[in-house]
């Protein structure tokens, strides 16, 4: 059965309130909860056709799962546009990035104490890990309710509402787009496995255990934590069980059912499917520490090389050109980037037209398979 709520936001100088669509599909027999959000970064939509073929998905077919999906994580920011362009990653009138607002619920805040990690575990030790998992979702619950409260910059509260809704969630999913990009994957390094290989990205951004004000790394970060304590005081060798995920689906300012319908049919297989993996083409994964930008050492117009994009290239391949005023007119030749070792070429920056220092490509290096 689906059920759609609204959750007010923001109420706008002229009276509007926008309000956040919440899309929730009950099953009477659920294995596990899957929570989805597009669009927090606005004009990054490929996301919303996703969730839209997905509602679709489970209106004829029963999934065995409950499923919370929010297509339009940012609808304030959805509407801020300059020129044809959604100015959607930041507020426009703060600055602030949208997915840097997140809580890390183990931190003291809003009158809170830290977590003592140590205490909580010896405390239900012998009740065994999944009660401890249960309690420990009360306890983080808590203590958001506290942030709901007291948090009004805008960027704060709508991070709030999102953790909320996604807190329960067994696997949970963070759905962007980068600028023209590859489709890649953001995922916690205890999830490095074959498993992977369902997702219909040859690309994963392996993260380490460490906070951000980012979604996935506030949803991922305090099991991790939470887990290596029981591990270390038990003994036992437990894995967080959080699966989330940042999805960068291609590229912004598109709405690609096609590319969304490839996207989703893995998403379905790894949710579905923890062995039998029936992919078997190349995938690359790196440690974040290993993603990295290239930028531009002079201004100018850039030849980029799209055909590349998403594949594993030999060191020193010429990724993009860059022409600066000096080549336009015959003084100088123009400027070759690339990198001096094996690299796959994820994304680069929508503009012809950069600034010396300016992002132009983003690259991953040390790579490895899945």
């Amino acid at each position: 059965m689906i059920n759609i709520r609204e959750i007010p936001f923001r109420t706008t100088i002229s009276g509007l309130t926008h309000s956040i669509s919440v899309i929730e599909y009950k099953h009477p027999q659920a294995k596990a909860n899957i929570y989805m959000q597009a669009a927090l970064h606005a004009a990054e939509s490929n996301g919303i056709a996703l969730i839209y073929l997905l509602r679709e998905y489970l209106e004829t077919h029963d999934f065995p799962y409950n499923v919370t999906l929010v297509p339009f994580a940012n609808p304030f920011a959805m509407d801020i546009k300059i020129g044809e362009y959604t100015y959607g990653r930041f507020d426009a009138k703060t600055g602030e990035n949208w997915n840097r607002g997140f809580k890390n619920l183990l931190t003291a805040h809003a009158g809170l104490e830290k977590i003592d990690l140590d205490a909580f575990v010896e405390k239900y030790q012998d009740q065994g890990f999944d009660t401890l998992c249960q309690r420990f979702s009360e306890l983080l619950r808590a203590r958001l309710a506290v942030s709901l409260q007291n948090d009004t910059a805008p960027h704060e509260k709508l991070a709030n509402i999102l953790h909320d809704l996604a807190l329960a969630a067994d696997f949970s999913f963070d759905l962007h787009c980068d600028s023209v990009s590859a489709p890649y994957i953001y995922a916690p390094s205890y999830l490095h496995s074959g498993r992977l290989k369902h997702f219909n990205s040859n690309a994963f951004i392996l993260t380490p255990n460490e906070p951000s004000g980012c979604f996935n790394q506030a949803i991922f970060y305090p099991w991790w934590q939470l887990t290596d304590c029981w591990n270390r005081i038990t003994g036992d060798s437990k894995t967080p069980p959080k699966h989330a995920f940042t999805y960068e689906m291609g590229n912004k300012e598109s709405f690609d059912l096609k590319n969304a319908k490839h996207l989703l049919e893995g998403v379905l297989e790894y949710i579905n499917n923890p062995a039998n993996v029936k992919n078997t083409s190349n995938k690359y994964a790196c440690y974040e520490q290993d993603f990295s930008r290239v930028r531009a050492p002079i201004g100018g117009m850039v030849n980029y090389q799209d055909n590349l994009l998403g594949s594993l290239q030999k060191p020193n391949t010429p990724l993009a050109t860059i022409y600066d005023k000096n080549s336009i007119i015959g003084i100088s030749k123009p400027q070759v980037l690339s990198v001096p070792h094996e690299a796959l070429l994820l994304t680069r920056t929508s503009s012809a037209t950069v600034h010396e220092g300016d992002e132009v490509l983003k690259v991953m290096t040390n790579c490895f398979n899945i």
